[in-house]
Formats: structure tokens, sequence, C-alpha cells
């Protein structure tokens, strides 16, 4: 058994954790019948990650090759940390747009004169 498979499964588990933000809503909508990305991640990769467990339980009670069990941890990981990426680049525009935009209505003259 390779150790480097029960490192992954700590890693990604610590990954999960530290993304609950996209599962928890993601959940509440799918419970409410309005699903969206949050909803499909959320699926996406808790499915590949109990899958993997259970590969991985597979395997310890096994003696056999790692090559012939598909383990998504790593695949699970990169998702969320890509998506995780992207969220913060996302409020980090939103954040400058919304500074921008106070600097340029402070711009705006206070009166105006009509000729």
């Amino acid at each position: 058994m390779e150790i480097s498979l029960f490192m992954q499964l700590l890693f990604i588990t610590l990954i999960i954790f530290f993304n609950k933000d996209i599962y928890v809503p993601g959940f509440k909508q799918l419970l409410k019948r309005s699903p969206y990305m949050d909803s499909l991640i959320s699926i996406g990769t808790i499915t590949a990650y109990f899958y993997s467990i259970m590969m991985l339980l597979l395997l310890w009670n096994e003696v056999g090759d790692t090559l012939d069990k598909h383990i998504y941890f790593k695949s699970t990981g990169i998702i969320l940390v890509f998506i995780s990426l992207g969220k913060y680049l996302e409020e980090k525009t939103k954040r400058k747009t919304s500074e921008s935009l106070k600097k340029l209505i402070e711009l705006q003259p206070r009166t105006a004169t009509i000729i």
C-alpha cells in the first residue's frame, strides 16, 4: 500500500474542508431544486472523493497494484483549487471595479452651469 494515497486522502480532505463555502450553498440549492455551478461542483467532487475512498479501501483489503484502481483524489483537488482561485480572482476584480467606479463618481462636478 502506498503512503502517497493516504497523503492524497489527507490533503483532499483538508481542501474539501476549506472549500465548504462551495458545498453548503451548493447542496442547499440542490435540495431546493434550483442547482447552479456550485451544486454541480459539489456533486462531482464529493462523488469522486467517496468513490476514491471506496477504491482505497478495496486496495487496502486486497494485495494489488494501484494501476488497475481508479483513484481520483488528485482530480478532485485540482478542480477545487481552480474553482477557489477563480472565485478569488472574481472577488478581487469586483472589488477593484467598485473602487474605480467610486473614484469616477467622485470626479463628477457638484454643480453645473447651464448656458
